[in-house]
């Protein structure tokens, strides 16, 4: 192992980074700045805290009795699914990255409740000579639905701002640019605002989830829903300035939509002045979604 990362680890000793250690470099981040250990600790830290959230402490211990249940009890089967989840979830943890979002943990996650109810299903083998003794793991299988699994799930679908999540996804899911939050709520604006203007309303949607939008409005309402390539020049900037003035010119019932921070920023609306209609500010107050009415000359 040795001599394959001899090589790479000089070659990134030359460029500032010693890898096993502290950095050299000044420009280096706080994180990079972590010994590995520590990298190694923290990510496992992470990792914890999420599953403890997502699932419960006392589920997640539960989980962890009944997979070593299935590797004291079936040996080969339950080394086999140990081997399959441990493999990538050290491969991660090794790699030291603490950026890393919890989607990227998604692939063990289904071997990981194989491995569960595997043992959960051995320990119902051992208790069947009991009175009831079988029912044991399904009953705690329904205890984690009813008192975790449920509840979450409400609380997404109700009110997901409500949702007690790892700061990361929160982030990611609630609160940044990338999420889904007050589109539902912007697309009935929308679609109260076309109805009031006789059906033949445009949009143009100058932020990340555009066409995550899109899905929202009615397939029958009749909005013309534009979703400017904004990851890129051609749909920003000067180019989204000329591409907003034309169509306020050509359609009398045109808005457009920008988020406070986002990938855009209002700003670069420099022929045509816009008038607000309304804000849908996400949850954190990180990010606002606010509606404009171009002013036609």
């Amino acid at each position: 192992v040795l001599i394959l990362w001899l090589p790479l680890l000089l070659v990134m000793s030359q460029r500032g980074i010693n890898y096993l250690g502290v950095p050299l470099s000044e420009h280096s981040t706080q994180a990079s700045q972590l010994l590995l250990v520590d990298r190694w600790l923290a990510v496992t830290g992470f990792l914890l805290d999420g599953l403890a959230t997502y699932f419960g402490v006392v589920p997640l211990l539960a989980a962890a009795g009944a997979m070593l249940a299935a590797v004291i009890l079936r040996p080969r089967q339950g080394l086999v699914l140990a081997m399959a989840v441990g493999g990538p979830v050290i491969a991660v943890i090794a790699a030291g990255d603490l950026g890393a979002s919890l989607r990227y943990w998604l692939n063990v996650i289904p071997l990981a409740l194989a491995w569960t109810a595997g043992g959960l299903v051995v320990l119902g083998q051992r208790l069947a000579g009991q009175r009831g003794g079988q029912l044991i793991p399904l009953a705690l299988v329904g205890v984690w639905i009813v008192l975790f699994a449920t509840p979450f799930i409400q609380t997404a679908y109700e009110n997901p701002a409500a949702l007690v999540l790892p700061d990361k996804d929160r982030l990611e899911y609630l609160e940044a640019d990338s999420a889904g939050t007050m589109l539902p709520e912007l697309a009935a604006f929308l679609t109260a605002e076309n109805a009031r203007l006789g059906g033949d309303l445009v949009v143009t949607g100058a932020i990340s989830q555009c066409a995550g939008l899109a899905l929202y409005l009615p397939p029958d309402s009749g909005i013309q829903m534009g979703c400017p390539r904004i990851f890129s020049d051609e749909g920003r900037g000067a180019a989204l300035d000329e591409h907003i003035r034309a169509l306020s010119a050509e359609y009398p019932h045109y808005v457009v939509i920008f988020e406070d921070p986002g990938l855009v920023p209002v700003g670069d609306i420099v022929s045509i002045r816009l008038d607000t209609l309304a804000h849908f500010p996400r949850p954190g107050g990180r990010v606002t979604l606010t509606v404009y009415q171009p002013v036609r000359p």
